[in-house]
């Protein structure tokens, strides 16, 4: 005998229907975008960005205030105009950069080699050799997905990228596609340390980005003379592991011109107190000084539009402070 549908029960199915569809429009959408993109020349994609920043900083302000906050907070010299000269630029950096990965899912590796310049060989080699996995962090700074499609690529024993997973399980799994084109296999969050830690043990290249708020779940570290939630999770890979660990970097210095480089990070056993708490915080820390020393030079092409000091230290750690950002 069949039962008709309670009201709530029908109404959270209806919406259940209208996500799914919104979700499918939200996907056609984006590939329609990608395609429209792949179309354009290379050359008129500056002008492009240049375009989507004037509209994203100057006409509908998304994040601005936000953007200008961190600049006065990390550049407290700089006059209002320079850090909103900077903070334009920023976007701009940005713009082109997800078109830049629009195009990315056609390109090929001979292009992509013909775009980079790897300032640091003899390190990536000496990491091929040693036949162990390598952890690789990066910040979001300058052109993450470029250095991470190079050097996965160029791994012999594939690569293992964290992803946050999309709302939109359609976008979700063509971004995961991308990827998986350039010789990453994808881990969400949830499990990610312990998904990562097996990767390591088959000899792959672990990469993730680590300069993003976490909560009181982070490592509070200097950044721009400011203690920040730091996620630990390079740290705790390379402490975990027998994997070495690296800094990457990707850094613009033309059209579809890239500099890259490695730098180690890596904590020598003789250096480590056995503390595994105070080692991650060490090697946290480091991670945050090369990134910030980066940042300082080619500051537009830093991700200043996150709340990077949203989380406020606990009180043993520093004096409590009222907060950065307005909720």
């Amino acid at each position: 005998m069949l039962y008709p549908l309670s009201y709530p029960d029908f109404e959270e199915r209806m919406m259940r229907v209208g996500r799914r569809w919104q979700h499918m429009l939200e996907y056609l959408a984006y590939r329609g975008l990608e395609a429209l993109v792949y179309l354009l020349p290379w050359g008129w994609l500056n002008a492009v960005a240049s375009g989507l920043a004037f509209l994203a900083y100057r006409v509908i302000g998304i994040r601005r205030e936000v953007t200008l906050k961190n600049l006065q907070l990390a550049f407290p010299e700089k006059s209002v105009s320079e850090r909103n000269a900077l903070a334009y630029a920023c976007y701009r950096h940005f713009a082109l950069m997800a078109l830049e990965f629009l195009k990315m899912g056609r390109l090929t590796f001979a292009e992509l080699e013909a775009m980079v310049e790897l300032e640091t060989p003899e390190l990536f080699s000496n990491y091929r050799r040693q036949g162990k996995g390598l952890v690789m962090v990066s910040g979001h700074f300058g052109s993450w997905e470029i250095a991470g499609a190079y050097f996965a690529t160029r791994w012999p024993h594939h690569a293992t990228v964290i992803q946050k997973r999309q709302k939109n399980e359609w976008v979700d799994r063509h971004m995961a596609s991308l990827r998986r084109r350039w010789n990453m296999d994808i881990v969400y969050v949830r499990h990610a340390v312990r998904n990562c830690l097996k990767a390591l043990e088959q000899r792959k290249l672990v990469g993730l980005l680590g300069d993003q708020d976490m909560g009181t779940r982070g490592v509070f570290v200097p950044f721009f003379g400011r203690l920040a939630s730091t996620p630990p999770g390079a740290a705790l890979l390379h402490l975990k592991s027998d994997a070495p660990l690296t800094f990457a970097y990707a850094i613009r210095v033309g059209p579809r011109r890239f500099r890259l480089g490695l730098i180690d990070l890596s904590l020598p056993e003789d250096e480590r107190s056995g503390d595994l708490g105070a080692d991650v915080e060490t090697v946290t820390a480091r991670y945050n000084q090369v990134l910030e020393q980066f940042v300082r030079q080619h500051p537009e092409q830093y991700f200043w539009m996150h709340k990077r000091w949203k989380t406020l230290p606990p009180a043993e750690k520093v004096q409590p402070q009222k907060a950065l950002y307005e909720s």
